[in-house]
């Protein structure tokens, strides 16, 4: 970490966490974390081995559902690289949905030899942009067994080639795709949020070889990936939710309760990166339809764990109003939203190693 230690960290999270954050969580949330104990974990540890094979515990099974390459629907196939899970239930406990982030993919493995960017067809590229994303899939469990539902009608993907809505406060533009789809989270309103973390490798690499080099064939902006995108799988449909800002996202931990606004709390992946939150202008009723569009309006606010308290991104901080290039700079909430790594970093934000996810206890 920078300047601080692991060690140093930890402590001043958990006062941080347990004062700064107060707001958003309830104070008996906070007391019962710090009365957490020591817990015996109830199984066998899985044996480290170099075998290339799924190892776990002695006292767990698994059995595979589906893997890269395999339809998922008439028209989909399960890309490559899971990062992100997300399991929601079915009609009954033999049935259910599982969303999967497809972050990345190994161009020798897709194209069955060593293959560099450089020397990528625009064919070979149009079906690379059909493997990341994320692909929402429909299975059931027969005899202990969980096996894909084939050809099933609720199956589908979101791919970097699908159009794309951009909501919130920065524009109603259409981006194509989403891309490098880390982490991720559950809204109460039972949507899907996919994290687009390592963007650059993409499109924006100078040197094609040093990347995916999609730019060989395709020009994009910058602007339109490093956020989050939220998916409505009832309606098999994406939107990027701006005012979760753009840096290189890992996770969306949503915390809701009634009567008080949404928080989804954030880490930025990368070295010197910022940890996040996010807070709804309206508060949640527990109507799903109701809810459905807390995440587009609201503030987003980085964490200064020196000071224990928590910077809001606006052109009307201190720190910004008060410098005339920064005043020039970023001079709008959508300004500040798309260059929020930046913008956390001037404020006060306490860089941190690669932080990820964030749990709540």
């Amino acid at each position: 970490m920078s300047e601080d230690t692991r060690r140093d960290f930890l402590k001043k999270t958990g006062a941080f966490l347990s004062t700064a954050a107060a707001a958003s969580i309830p104070i008996q949330s906070v007391q019962a974390s710090t009365k957490s104990k020591s817990f015996k974990i109830g199984f066998r540890p899985a044996e480290m081995k170099n075998d290339d094979q799924v190892n776990i515990s002695r006292d767990y099974k698994y059995n595979i559902v589906s893997k890269s390459g395999d339809s998922i629907s008439k028209t989909d196939v399960m890309g490559e690289n899971i990062d992100f899970l997300a399991y929601l239930p079915g009609e009954n406990d033999d049935h259910g949905f599982i969303w999967a982030n497809n972050e990345a993919f190994h161009s020798n493995i897709v194209w069955g030899k060593k293959i560099t960017s450089s020397q990528k067809t625009k064919s070979q590229v149009e079906a690379e942009k059909k493997l990341v994303g994320g692909a929402y899939t429909e299975v059931k469990r027969s005899n202990g067994v969980w096996t894909l539902v084939k050809d099933s009608q609720k199956s589908f993907k979101i791919t970097a080639s699908d159009p794309i809505p951009m909501a919130g406060p920065c524009g109603k533009r259409m981006i194509e795709g989403t891309l490098g789809n880390c982490g991720g989270g559950l809204t109460p309103w039972k949507t899907i949020l996919t994290c687009e973390e390592n963007y650059q490798n993409f499109y924006f690499k100078k040197n094609l070889d040093d990347g995916m080099g999609w730019n060989k064939y395709f020009e994009k902006n910058e602007l339109d990936y490093g956020w989050v995108c939220e998916v409505d799988v009832e309606k098999k449909s994406a939107r990027k939710l701006s005012s979760l800002g753009r840096f290189a996202h890992e996770g969306a931990t949503v915390y809701a309760e009634k009567n008080r606004p949404v928080v989804v709390y954030m880490g930025e992946d990368r070295k010197g990166g910022a940890l996040f939150k996010f807070v709804s202008e309206d508060k949640y009723t527990g109507d799903d339809k109701k809810d459905e569009d807390l995440l587009l309006k609201g503030s987003l606010f980085t964490a200064n764990l020196k000071k224990g308290r928590w910077e809001k991104l606006s052109p009307h901080h201190p720190k910004i109003a008060s410098d005339p290039a920064f005043k020039n700079i970023y001079k709008t909430e959508a300004l500040c939203l798309e260059n929020a790594s930046k913008v956390a970093k001037i404020i006060g934000a306490t860089p941190l190693n690669r932080a990820e996810d964030i749990e709540i206890d």
